[in-house]
């Protein structure tokens, strides 16, 4: 009597840390994945960040500043620059 209800325990205690195992197993694949689509996310954000930082740029380069006061001009003039410096190298 005693052997059948160690084995049945064995058993529930064998069939608690098979569960447990499959539960932390479906855990660490969550955090997996959940790690690639935040890595994706960061990529896609600094894809964007990249995207707007070459429209300013190409904004800048093509503002007309033939209207504008000589501090602002030179300012945009100094951008142009440091951009033409980038893009060359």
């Amino acid at each position: 009597q005693k052997k059948e209800t160690d084995g049945e325990k064995e058993l529930k205690k064998e069939e608690m840390f098979n569960k447990a195992f499959a539960l932390e197993q479906d855990r660490v694949a969550n955090e997996k994945l959940l790690l690639q689509v935040r890595s994706q996310e960061v990529e896609v954000r600094s894809q964007e960040i990249q995207l707007q930082k070459k429209r300013d740029e190409e904004r800048i380069m093509t503002m007309d500043l033939t209207a504008m006061p000589d501090d602002l001009k030179k300012y945009y003039m100094c951008l142009r620059a440091e951009i033409m410096s980038r893009v060359l190298k």
